[in-house]
């Protein structure tokens, strides 16, 4: 959740209030206050998913239905209680809300480096290039609240709370042990990311030809949906290997593999259902969000300025000679 926001940035980046090209300090803020927005809404809405995912990913079968993330669900909570389903929310929302800062940073930096270099846009290939090395560095940051995650997502230990979860990581495996699984899960998020940015940008261009627009909430949300499967489709066998070392920090993700394969390649793929369902529909939701909080702040903005001049004009005499808005005023309506 916390980089699907970015891609937004980065395709309208150029885009101001009234169509004219608009700097970082009127993009970067509508952006990222939609980004936490979406990923805070898509965090909380759809954490039983997640849950479902680490626990089919560290059980016994090697199912990948959809349907066995419910017989999941509904064990659990018939065990544990509904609030049951929502466990690791904390540590996913600490994790989405500060990366999407740390992933604009990065991208941000990314652009405005190619633009001292004449190279006011980027190519597909450096593209993913920026989401892959921007993704790395945010999988890398927020680590921590990642293995926290996961190990309240397991329900196998009795910690209340993130900081006694953390103090038992430090305790039985010191600081590394909130930085396990690092390798798997920079490959899967990194590449994740760049793939999800090639896919979306390529589902848009399709529904371009068809004389949709870019920002229409069918055209964003669909191409999020297809973006967001196929990449999680790609990257699940580094999920699974990410997860298992993450609960147990003793062992290393070529053990995890070697494990895994014993059982056949289906065990690289358990809890694909519930990660393609979370994945896709926080796709559509952060997309769909994204792109209405970010419509509705460009025609607010418009409103204030068409407001503010109006009220100028009136307590100024001789404004009116002088108005070179009206031709824009009166095509709006204003």
């Amino acid at each position: 959740g916390c980089w699907l926001s970015a891609r937004g940035f980065m395709a309208h980046q150029a885009e101001g209030p009234l169509g004219q090209p608009s700097g970082p300090s009127t993009v970067v803020p509508v952006s990222m206050v939609a980004g936490a927005l979406s990923g805070g809404v898509a965090c909380v809405v759809l954490q039983p998913l997640d849950v479902a995912r680490t626990k089919m990913q560290l059980g016994h079968t090697a199912t990948a239905r959809l349907g066995e993330s419910v017989h999941v669900l509904q064990r659990l909570r018939q065990t544990s209680g509904p609030l049951s389903l929502w466990r690791g929310l904390t540590p996913s929302l600490l994790r989405t809300v500060p990366g999407v800062a740390l992933y604009f940073t990065c991208i941000r930096s990314i652009q405005q480096a190619a633009a001292a270099h004449g190279r006011p846009s980027l190519r597909p290939w450096e593209s993913f290039a920026a989401g892959f090395t921007a993704r790395a560095v945010v999988a890398y940051a927020m680590l921590p609240f990642t293995v926290l995650k996961v190990r309240a997502e397991s329900c196998r230990f009795v910690e209340r709370g993130l900081v006694e979860a953390a103090q038992a990581v430090l305790r039985t495996h010191g600081v590394r042990g909130l930085y396990a699984g690092a390798a798997p899960t920079i490959l899967r998020d990194a590449p994740s990311s760049g793939l999800y940015l090639l896919f979306y940008t390529q589902c848009k261009t399709c529904f371009a030809a068809t004389g949709l627009s870019a920002t229409d909430v069918r055209v964003t949300a669909s191409s999020g949906l297809a973006a967001g499967c196929l990449a999680a489709l790609i990257t699940h066998p580094l999920d699974v290997v990410k997860t298992h070392v993450q609960f147990d920090p003793t062992s290393n993700a070529t053990q995890t593999i070697r494990t895994l394969a014993t059982g056949g390649v289906f065990q690289f793929y358990r809890g694909i259902g519930p990660r393609l369902l979370k994945r896709s529909l926080t796709s559509a939701i952060s997309w769909s969000l994204f792109e209405w909080v970010r419509q509705g702040a460009c025609c607010g903005a418009g409103r204030m300025c068409g407001r503010a001049h109006r009220l100028y004009l009136s307590c100024t005499p001789n404004a009116l000679a002088t108005d070179r808005l009206a031709p824009y005023r009166h095509q709006h309506g204003q």
